[in-house]
């Protein structure tokens, strides 16, 4: 990266008064660029990345049945948030439409149900990858760790014991996360994770940084607190993808959230444009 493209990206950041980590890499290459990129920080929903895609592929493998028909009370997981928590009515629906409520509203309660279905290999990889917080300092721990995660998703907390609130991850890894999903052997399982991304409703991170046609954006945003952030696979018509990976912290209160989101667009368009 040029000294002026660093620049740049730096003067992002003081123009939105926010602390920064990211991490972008060419897919077809993997040079890669970043800013803390392997600095371990909370990265909230964009957990659910890998959670979709183990989901996946445990359809592909036939240990899931995506019409499995499941029922869902809004009083699970987390009380805040969009989607199934809003709800004021229980409500029946199939694991694939569970996995498009996390794709396209991030939706907490689906998650967690999701958790609790995937077979005992997935649950293992899980875990592996996002230990629960309470349990960061023993990761070999798997059995402890397995029990209580069952028992968190099968509880009713509130939103301090989210796993958004305690996935813990570098953005070097969750740049990865997206590679794995390109490069996965499955035809069919790449084809609906991206299938999946694309579906996310908000566009006001990444995607505020690109044109609305001649650019095919698949993500997932991430947010706890003043930490937003999102990671995406961005395809410049005609050109190969890229990964890009990014978290703001606000860290002057004054500046609007707007300016802290818009941010993050303007961060991936500076990335993508380093690689192209």
């Amino acid at each position: 990266m040029t000294a002026r493209m660093e620049m740049a990206l730096e003067n992002v950041l003081m123009r939105s008064g926010c602390e920064g980590w990211w991490c972008a890499s060419r897919l077809h290459d993997g040079v890669t660029i970043g800013r803390k990129q392997d600095e371990k920080i909370t990265v909230a929903s964009l957990y659910k990345i890998r959670l979709l895609h183990l989901t996946l592929e445990a359809i592909q493998r036939g240990d899931l049945d995506p019409r499995l028909r499941v029922d869902v009370a809004p009083s699970k997981g987390t009380y805040e948030g969009y989607g199934f928590a809003a709800f004021d009515d229980a409500v029946n629906v199939s694991l694939r439409d569970l996995m498009k409520q996390v794709a396209s509203v991030s939706d907490n309660v689906a998650a967690h149900e999701i958790l609790r279905l995937l077979p005992a290999w997935a649950r293992e990889a899980f875990l592996k990858r996002f230990p629960p917080h309470y349990d960061l300092q023993d990761r070999n721990s798997l059995v402890t760790a397995e029990k209580q995660l069952r028992q968190y998703v099968q509880s009713q907390g509130g939103s301090s014991t989210d796993i958004a609130f305690s996935a813990v991850s570098s953005l070097a890894e969750i740049t990865n996360d997206l590679e794995q999903v390109w490069k996965d052997d499955s035809a069919a399982v790449r084809r609906s994770m991206c299938e999946l991304l694309g579906l996310q409703v908000w566009r006001h991170r990444v995607p505020s940084g690109f044109p609305p046609s001649g650019v095919d954006i698949y993500g997932k945003t991430g947010t706890v607190g003043l930490l937003h952030g999102e990671a995406s696979i961005i395809q410049v018509e005609g050109e190969e993808p890229i990964v890009v990976s990014i978290m703001l912290k606000q860290v002057v209160p004054e500046q609007a959230m707007s300016t802290h989101d818009g941010a993050i667009g303007e961060v991936a368009r500076l990335l993508v444009d380093a690689l192209r």
